[in-house]
This record gives C-alpha cells, structure tokens and sequence, in this order.
C-alpha cells in the first residue's frame, strides 16, 4: 500500500515550544518533521504541476489533495486543485475548493490574495451563461433545438423548469413552441394553485396530467381553480380519477372540452366508475381523435363519431354484453387503432373489420400496450395484433384466431399472443399449406402455457423468415421445444429476449451457439434473458460472452437472491462481447450482488450500465469510477450525495428510474 495514500496522513500534530525545551529528542524530531514536511509538500507541489503540463489531470489532482491533507492552512494545494478543475471546465468546482481555501487558509499566507483572486474569476465563469438560442433562427430553435430538449421533460406544477428561467428570450422561444407538458400529481397538490408553474404558463400549456379525488379538499379546490383559466392551447388532457365527486369531473370537461383532441380517464382506487360515460365525453369533447377509457360501466352510443382514429376501453370488473361492445364500435367508423379488453371471444376480432375498414391496430391482450403511432399510415390492413390476457387460466376456444391471422397476412407486422389455446380445428388446413406467408412480419412476441400456441409460434416464424427481426419467447413451465431451431434458422435475427428457458435447455444453448459460431457475421444485437429463482446460468450463459456483435445485454433475475453462477457469468462477459455498448442488470426487489461492477469495470466499449435492484453496493458504486468508456449510469435506488458527486466526475450523464 501507498504509505502517502490521502487517507492514511493525519496533519501534522502541534508541539508546544515548552515540551521541545525540556526534550531534546521532542526538539530534534520535531525539527525534523517540520522539514520532512516542508520537501515533501514542496516535492508534491512540483510533481502536481509536471503531471498539470503533461495532461495527467486526474493525477495531478490527488497529488494536490494530498497536500491539502498534509498541510490545510497552506495555499498551495487548493491553488493547485483549482487550477486542474478549470483546465477541466469545472468551474463550480473550482470556485468551491478556492472557497474551502478561504475559509481555513490564513489571510498571512503569501498567497492568499491569489486565492481570493482566482475565488472570484471561477465564480464568474461557473456563473456565466452563453444564449446561443437567441442567436439562431426561430425556425430552427422551435423545430431543431427546443424538441430535443423537451419532449420527454414532464413539467411539475411547482417546480421551476430551468429552461424557462435562462432568460427572457428562452422562455419567449420555448413558450412560442407551445409544447409544454405538465404532470399534476396528488403528493404535490396542496400548494395553492395561483403560486404554481402550471398557472403562470396556462396559456401556453399542450399536454396536462391531473389527479381528481382525493381526500383533501385543497386538491378538489384546486382542480376547480386552475380549470378557471382556460388552457386554450390544451389539447391533450389525462385524468386519474379516485372517486371524486362526478360534478367535478364534469366541470373540468366541459371547460376544456372545445379544444381537446385526446382524452383519457384512468380509473384507480375502488373500481368505480364515474358518473360521466362515453356519450357525454364525446358530447362535451366534439374534436376528439383519441379516447381511453378505464371503467367498469359503458353506455350505448346513438350517433357516429367519424373523428375518432383511436380508442382504448379497458373494463374494470367483467365483459361487456357482445351487443354493447359492437354498438360502440359501429359508432365508430374511422378508428385506425383499437384496444380492447377483455372481449367476448377469439371469434369476436374478425367482426371488428365490418365496422372499422381502416384499422391498422388492434390489440385484444397482450402484456406491454402498443405505441399509438406506430404504423404506416399508408398500408391498408391490419399491421399489429395482440391476443390474449392470462397465462395460469384455462385455455379458451380459440377457434377463428388461426384464420384472422391468416386474413391479415400479408400486413401484418407484429404479432403479440398470451396464454394458452385450444380448439384450432379451423386452422389445421392454413398451418398445413406451404404457401402461407407472412412476409411483413419483423416482430412476434409469445408467452405461452402450453404447447398448443408453442406450435403455433412455430409455425409462424418458419413462414415468416427472413423477415422476422425481433422474437419474444416466455415458456412459463413448458419444456424443450423445437421453436429454438426454428428461431436459430432466422438469417436476420437481430433481437432476441427468451424468459423461464429451463438452465438446461440444449435447443437454446445451440441456439446461442451457433451465433457465437457466426462470429462477426451473426446478426443478433440485442440479447435479453430472464431467470427464475432455480436457474443456473452457467450451462449456455457461459457462450454468451462470445457473440461478438451483441451491443446490448440484458440480465433479469427473480430471485430472494442471484444464482450462484451470476458474478462468475459477469466476469466472462466483462472479457468477451467484445461489441457490447449497453449493460442492464435487473434484479427486481432484491440487491445488486456484490462485485457485479468490479468484474466488468475494464470491459473497453461499455458506454451504458443500467443497475435496477433494491440496493446498489457502494464498493460497485466506486467502481464506476474506473469504467472509462462509460457515458451513461441508470439507477433506481437513491445514491448518497457525496458518492453522487463522485460519479458526477467521471460519468456525463446519470439517470435515476423509478
């Protein structure tokens, strides 16, 4: 070990003048120490400013620490530290070690008026702002810049948005977009509604998220003060209702209504539905191209509602009537996307295209909701399609899914499907024909329970090839399949993620294989892998460190604890994928293992680590620091501030997920 680590040398204790008098020896050693002192911060001093002029800024730097640590009343390592955090454009760590310095350097000290003086210029310079958008044209600061820096930024209503505050011209460019985006949330609901961001900005307001009915009276007074203003540019409005007083609900509506283009009601708490029903918000809301809607109640429509191109019904306690499901969507002639849940039966999605000739997407299950402008606007037929809802349940008559999919085969472009079937009698003759197709089909996504829709998935990717990019497989329980060769013989697989594969699968290892087999010459980029609690990884894991062109890798873990082969699993993996740029661990609510950062911290591309457990070790917190080619740290636990700070240094960007 060092013996001049930082952390290892106290200052140097004070003897008294009276104790050196009475012991020559407390007089000599002294005497020698205070020399010793003196060349090693003089020796200290020199070799921090060679390394400065040589470009070695990090070592520079502790070298300056440590004379802080030998000596704190002298200038000298402050003075150094300063100048190493402004060579690096750190200048409000530049202005705070100079003021450290004031605050303990005695004002005797020769240097002291340099300190104070270097004190104010990186006060200057971390203070200054340079207005680059007033400079550029509207044009592109409005469609270019302000774009990039706001589309996911989610306003809070009594939180400043740092970008309205840089100045006048700032906020006048960005207000001018007309694109700002406020969530409104129960726990910050209290404050009044006049002292808030979102009333000081409502006239220039899109997109508003806003909770209604809650036990404080504050809130529902609120939420009748802050509709008092308008919001004439509001065109997006979402609300989570908890059971709050209908008339409310009702007010906000009808003083927004005339604007608003997208709506959605989120149901939460006991699953009661609001006094207001479908009819009366198309009634108050004539412009609506979008509905979502999460209720347990749904009225009949009596008239047709051409604008609507998108509608979500989810209903909450049990299926509706057949009859009122049809009602609403014959009512509905111009929608492109369709999420519906649950339906009457796997027969009920081929009568939907009676009434909606257009629809692109339709999604009747699945797990994950489809993006709402995914699609090509341009193709007729059906694009996207998912069935499906409950993997434990017994497996319903399927009878019609076969010959929908088979009606839509030649748009299709991704396909989701849940749970367990049965009854295919109807599809025997389709999956028999060697000349069905599906020949747009990039995506398919199967989470099956038993070894029917296995089959089925089977079937669909053999016909599907070379187009099929992306498979999704989720066995929960079923055994060995031959769906791997058929998956292994996809020359243009690029992304694959497979969950509850049995630690021993021989079909999936090979699969793994013969990609790492294909070397530089295999398609796959994207690998993501669940385990149970049972897994081992280290049976096929251990090929996973020779795909060479994988970029991005991800590991999800369900267990109390990680499998024994985890950390010896991230080791390999720190030495092979050689093409690796983005890292996710994933272990739910339990703790990132112990090691798992110290095993990859030399891997040479890794640009992006992702940690998601329910704690992070700091010992792997500080190996971070040693990472060099990573941008980009994601976390989910709260990190302490100092060890923030830390990685703050060496990383450009961190991002914290709930």
């Amino acid at each position: 070990m060092n013996p001049l680590n930082n952390e290892n040398i106290p200052p140097f204790p004070v003897i008294h003048p009276s104790l050196q008098q009475t012991d020559a020896t407390i007089s000599t050693t002294t005497e020698a120490i205070t020399q010793l002192g003196s060349q090693l911060m003089d020796n200290l001093n020199r070799r921090s400013t060679a390394l400065t002029h040589g470009g070695h800024l990090d070592l520079a730097l502790r070298d300056a620490e440590v004379m802080q640590t030998i000596n704190p009343t002298a200038s000298s390592g402050y003075l150094n530290a300063g100048m190493i955090y402004q060579l690096q454009g750190r200048s409000k760590e530049a202005a705070a070690i100079y003021q450290k310095g004031l605050e303990i350097v005695p004002s005797s000290d020769p240097c002291y008026t340099t300190l104070q003086m270097k004190h104010a210029d990186a006060s200057t310079a971390a203070n200054k702002r340079v207005d680059f958008i007033s400079k550029l044209p509207l044009d592109m600061v409005v469609t270019e810049i302000l774009p990039l820096l706001l589309s996911n930024y989610k306003l809070s209503p009594h939180e400043p948005c740092p970008y309205l505050y840089v100045c006048r011209t700032w906020r006048e460019r960005i207000l001018h977009c007309n694109n700002l985006e406020f969530h409104m949330y129960r726990a910050r609901s209290l404050q009044p509604f006049l002292t808030c961001e979102l009333h000081k900005f409502s006239q220039h307001v899109k997109s508003l998220s806003f909770e209604i009915g809650l036990a404080s009276p504050t809130h529902d007074d609120n939420a009748i003060a802050f509709m008092n203003c308008g919001f004439p540019n509001l065109t997006r409005f979402h609300i989570e209702y908890f059971e709050s007083d209908d008339d409310d609900l009702l007010f906000i509506l009808q003083s927004l209504g005339g604007n608003l283009t997208h709506f959605s009601l989120y149901n939460e708490g006991m699953m009661i539905s609001p006094g207001i029903h479908l009819s009366r918000i198309l009634q108050i809301c004539p412009n609506l191209v979008s509905v979502s809607m999460d209720t347990s109640e749904v009225d009949l429509l009596s008239s047709q509602h051409t604008n609507i191109t998108h509608f979500c019904l989810s209903i909450c306690e049990k299926e509706l009537p057949t009859s009122t499901l049809t009602n609403v969507i014959s009512h509905l002639p111009s929608l492109v996307f369709l999420d519906i849940s649950p339906i009457p039966n796997a027969q009920y999605p081929a009568t939907i295209h009676r009434h909606c000739p257009n629809l692109k997407v339709l999604r009747c299950g699945g797990i994950f909701p489809f993006d709402h402008e995914d699609y090509d606007q341009h193709l007729n037929g059906l694009q996207k399609f998912a069935f499906g809802y409950d993997t434990g349940a017994e497996p319903d008559n399927t009878d019609g899914l076969i010959p929908q999919l088979f009606q839509h085969r030649l748009t299709l472009d991704h396909i989701v499907l849940v749970g367990g079937i049965s009854g295919m009698e109807d599809g025997r003759a389709i999956m028999n024909d060697p000349s069905v197709r599906f020949d747009r089909l990039h995506t398919l996504e199967i989470i099956a329970a038993n070894d029917a829709l296995i089959d089925l998935a089977t079937f669909i990717i053999r016909r599907s090839s070379p187009h099929l990019r992306h498979v999704h497989v989720d066995f929960h329980g079923i055994r060995d399949h031959p769906i791997f060769d058929a998956i292994k013989a996809l020359p243009n697989l690029q992304r694959l993620e497979a969950d509850h594969v049995a630690p021993s699968s021989t079909p999936f290892g090979q699969l793994l294989r013969h990609h790492a087999r294909l070397g530089i010459n295999s398609p796959l980029k994207e690998l993501k892998i669940r385990f149970d609690y049972y897994s081992t990884l280290i049976d096929w894991g251990k090929v996973i460190p020779g795909l060479r062109r994988l970029e991005k890798l991800v590991i999800v873990t369900s267990s109390i604890r990680a499998p024994t082969d985890y950390i010896p699993l991230l080791s390999m993996i720190g030495r092979g994928c050689p093409s690796l740029e983005y890292l996710e661990l994933n272990c739910g609510y339990s703790p990132i293992p112990d090691c798992s950062v110290f095993v990859i911290k030399h891997h040479p591309t890794l640009k992006c680590l992702h940690l998601h457990g329910s704690s992070i070790p700091e010992g792997d917190l500080v190996n971070l620091l040693a990472m060099r080619s990573l941008k980009h740290f994601i976390h989910n636990t709260p990190i302490r501030d100092h060890m923030l700070e830390l990685i703050q240094q060496h990383v450009l960007h961190i991002e914290q997920r709930r």
